[in-house]
């Protein structure tokens, strides 16, 4: 149950930065927005760094960090 959690919740940050809005992660995942951002919320205050750039929606350097290394730790739970 933990790890699907844990999947959940790296899977929105992926899709808010995929989309680059929180709506429309929200609408694909077929969760409430809220959710969306109480996730990233949490993402952000855990990884102590910011998602997008003040004001734009273009990822911030610590996104672009948090991003790589979630991938490289999912792809290696995959391989388990």
């Amino acid at each position: 149950m933990q790890k699907h959690f844990i999947d959940m919740k790296y899977s929105v940050f992926i899709c808010v930065c995929k989309h680059g809005n929180m709506t429309k992660a929200a609408e694909e995942l077929f969760i409430a927005q809220p959710a969306v951002s109480n996730t990233i919320a949490e993402i952000e205050k855990n990884f102590n760094a910011t998602q997008f750039e003040q004001g734009k929606s273009e990822l911030s350097e610590d996104a672009k960090f948090v991003l790589h290394d979630l991938a490289k730790l999912m792809e290696n739970e995959s391989a388990e």
